[in-house]
């Protein structure tokens, strides 16, 4: 099945990489087509591993509706018979809408201008503040860790305190400086934004 491949919820990781047409599936073209691959939680994997079950074989893009997917299909079908270009875009779909409607209902203030790029941008500000900034560069697929620094990486209150509670547990001699550089302050762990 075309979508497992992209899936190793063993692992749980995602993979995104670009994908020749087939007489069925469009082709898909990643960004500077360099291939992604994202670690995701093990909630989600279950999530995804339940959802796989459920469904039939005919549906090749879990996280559209089984009309979305026949609709992605015949519509590819029909550029084949025209010999029409595709692109990536032809696939687009309400995520975006319903995704505002969600945040909306969430009581996020800026629903109307967030985006879904927003939670890729939030993923990478909290990976960045959280892993080495050459993991964080490689799982937002920069080709130049200078991006990563540049978007990604910024000297805030919150580092402060954070140095400081990290030169305390060197200069106490805890135990605890092994985990130092990636386990928030314990006082912050509660407070912490959300990029």
């Amino acid at each position: 099945r075309p979508r497992s491949t992209n899936l190793d919820l063993g692992k749980q990781i995602v993979s995104v990489r670009s994908r020749p047409a087939t007489d069925i599936l469009p082709p898909f073209g990643v960004k500077d087509h360099e291939d992604r691959y994202v670690p995701i939680p093990k909630t989600t994997a279950r999530m995804l591993a339940e959802l796989l079950v459920t469904l039939k074989d005919n549906i090749y893009f879990i996280l559209l509706t089984p009309n979305r997917n026949r609709e992605i299909v015949a519509k590819w079908q029909e550029h084949r018979r025209l010999g029409k270009p595709w692109t990536n875009g032809r696939m687009a779909n309400n995520m975006l809408v319903s995704f505002r409607r969600h945040a909306k209902w969430a009581g996020i203030a800026d629903h109307k201008t967030i985006t879904i790029h927003s939670l890729r941008k939030s993923c990478g500000v909290n990976w960045a503040n959280n892993l080495p900034l050459h993991v964080t560069q490689a799982y937002m697929g920069h080709a130049d860790i200078k991006t990563t620094q540049q978007y990604y990486l910024s000297v805030g209150e919150e580092h402060a305190e954070r140095a400081s509670w990290v030169i305390e547990q060197i200069t106490m001699g805890s135990d605890d400086t092994t985990d130092a550089r990636v386990t928030p302050a314990p006082e912050n762990q509660a407070n912490r934004k959300v990029g």
